[in-house]
């Protein structure tokens, strides 16, 4: 009924938070990387390589998203008790190999996407 049509709609509008986010972080990371300009020049003067720069710049991304996954993860914990009784149906996270899966690989495409651009244009 009216429950599982609110699950659909939000499961919907989740997913295209997540799109929209993700794709804001990416173009912050692009945006930012150019006021990081001296920072770099300052790293390639004291002799840091282009393959130093980029890993950088990918860890620093990697290690934002993914502790945004795990901030994003605590937050519908806490929060699913209260989505259950606003849609009626006692509903849980399972945390099984296809989930971790799942969300080790989206977070993964995220960090590196919004990482690798931005390394690569600034290291150059």
């Amino acid at each position: 009924g009216g429950s599982y049509l609110a699950l659909q709609v939000s499961v919907v509008l989740s997913t295209l938070l997540v799109i929209i986010a993700s794709a804001n972080f990416i173009n912050f990371n692009i945006a930012s990387a150019a006021k990081r300009a001296k920072e770099v020049g300052i790293r390639k003067a004291l002799g840091a390589s282009k393959s130093q720069l980029v890993t950088q710049f990918l860890s620093e991304s990697l290690l934002t998203v993914l502790f945004s996954g795990f901030l994003g993860v605590v937050i519908v914990e806490l929060a699913l008790p209260h989505f259950n009784q606003l849609i009626a149906q006692p509903l849980t996270l399972v945390y099984n190999s296809l989930f971790m899966l799942g969300l080790v690989i989206t977070l993964t495409v995220v960090g590196l996407f919004s990482g690798l651009y931005p390394a690569l244009f600034i290291s150059s």
